[in-house]
């Protein structure tokens, strides 16, 4: 939501030469949507067992479902910094940039997942455990 609107009126900024508003409007971009991140993030731990039985969990799947759930809601804060900054970065015309970083997370998400799934035998954790938060934030080191 910040993200996509940000970067559209960023590139019209910078299109301008207005690089002192365009500043100003990213770094609301971006601390708007780890504020609103984190609030929605907090409210989905509170309540994540009638949320997962809302969407259809039985009593049978609902221990894995808030095994996993729980890991990935807590780290769904990288995701929104992440998505935020990919979509500031590709409205300052660095798209390749972006496209090579998450690229890169995809592509270790997908090595890592067998390994911790079955050569570390962690199960479901295992899913969200290491390969997703290292997919998560790797590409804030890349960019």
């Amino acid at each position: 939501m910040f993200g996509n609107g940000a970067a559209s009126y960023l590139s019209r900024l910078l299109g301008r030469g207005d690089k002192d508003t365009a500043n100003r409007v990213a770094s609301t971009a971006l601390y708007s949507s780890i504020l609103i991140g984190a609030i929605i993030i907090l409210f989905s731990t509170i309540f994540l067992k009638p949320i997962l039985a809302m969407l259809g969990a039985t009593e049978t799947i609902m221990p894995y479902a808030l095994t996993y759930a729980r890991i990935y809601v807590l780290s769904c804060i990288f995701n929104v910094f992440n998505v935020t900054m990919n979509n500031i970065v590709s409205s300052e015309g660095a798209a390749k940039t972006t496209m090579c970083a998450l690229l890169m997370g995809a592509v270790l998400n997908i090595g890592l997942d067998p390994l911790f799934i079955y050569t570390l035998n962690m199960g479901v954790a295992g899913v969200q455990q290491l390969p997703q938060q290292f997919r998560k934030w790797y590409p804030h080191l890349f960019i």
